[in-house]
């Protein structure tokens, strides 16, 4: 049976109207949600090719040194995606002799639905892994200026390194599966301007060790796309006076309990009370993934003048 590593991300999330917290008219539900993996695959165990196309040897720059940097950080994205990926027993990888592509005419780089299954055949793997393409430069972020006890204006230019990777993966039968270009960057250094002037970025071929880091990186950012992905979120709640009992069955996570008692609140005289019981049978609703329902919640909450339900009813109106 395929074991499956989950790896874990944390969003950060807005937090609403700290003020109303502070108030304690409502209360912070903490949720744990899985988002399926971007790649799924059928097989139990999947025997995956990995094949470097990106030549360096084909970028237009006349030091060799700074070709290198481009070189090794191919290197070390396909060491590190391979790594990530042996390392769970899900997954059988093959690497490719380099000599495939590298130093080829352009005609036959190409990875045509007939090449894949080609390789695919020959290596006798369920997928083919590729990258395709890898991109690095210096990025200018800011221009400070500072002025010196003498009124006299200087500039700092700022610079980032960004490095991105492109991969593409493929079926035995040559379809293309998943593509994904993704970008890694770091603070690099910080370089003075002269008379007013754009200041001159720092060396490519000088970045090499920040360039093999960040390619490393967006190489286990694309092995990522084969997990499950859990998240934590937050929903607010109203939990004041007559609502007080069903709040604590909502705290609980008991959203039958919560519901029987909310229902007949949603239908009270006050449309305070019955705003906010609708608000919280919204909230109970989306929770559960009865989106229709929590809309019809949410839009009878406004309607008794809760302004929050509008803010609801928008970001369930993002959600399918």
């Amino acid at each position: 049976m395929k074991l499956h590593y989950m790896k874990t991300h944390y969003r950060s999330l807005v937090l609403v109207c700290f003020c109303l917290l502070l108030s304690s008219c409502t209360s912070l539900l903490y949720l744990n949600k899985e988002e399926p993996a971007v790649v799924q695959i059928p097989e139990e165990i999947a025997t995956i090719l990995l094949v470097q196309r990106y030549d360096a040897s084909l970028l237009p720059y006349k030091k060799e040194r700074k070709v290198e940097v481009f070189r090794d950080g191919a290197r070390y994205a396909m060491e590190a995606v391979q790594q990530e990926l042996a390392s769970d027993t899900s997954f059988q990888i093959v690497l490719a002799d380099t000599s495939l592509f590298l130093h080829k005419p352009a005609e036959n780089r190409q990875i045509t639905k007939e090449k894949a299954r080609q390789l695919c055949r020959e290596f006798k793997t369920s997928l083919l892994l590729v990258l395709d393409t890898l991109d690095a430069y210096m990025d200018q972020t800011s221009v400070t200026s500072e002025k010196d006890e003498e009124g006299n204006v200087s500039k700092t230019a700022d610079y980032s390194l960004v490095v991105s990777t492109k991969w593409k993966l493929y079926t035995k039968e040559g379809e293309l599966l998943d593509e994904a270009t993704l970008t890694q960057s770091e603070p690099y250094s910080s370089r003075g301007v002269i008379s007013g002037l754009l200041a001159f970025g720092p060396a490519m071929a000088n970045a090499g060790k920040a360039v093999n880091r960040n390619a490393a990186i967006t190489a286990k950012m694309y092995a990522d796309r084969f997990y499950p992905t859990k998240l934590t979120g937050t929903k607010e709640y109203f939990h004041q006076k007559e609502l007080a009992q069903a709040a604590e069955f909502i705290r609980l996570y008991e959203w039958e309990k919560a519901s029987e008692l909310l229902v007949p609140l949603a239908s009270a005289k006050s449309n305070s009370v019955a705003g906010k019981a609708a608000y919280n049978l919204a909230v109970i609703n989306e929770i559960q993934g009865n989106l229709n329902e929590a809309r019809k919640w949410a839009q009878m909450a406004r309607k008794a003048g809760l302004k929050k339900a509008q803010f609801l009813l928008a970001d369930l109106s993002q959600t399918q």
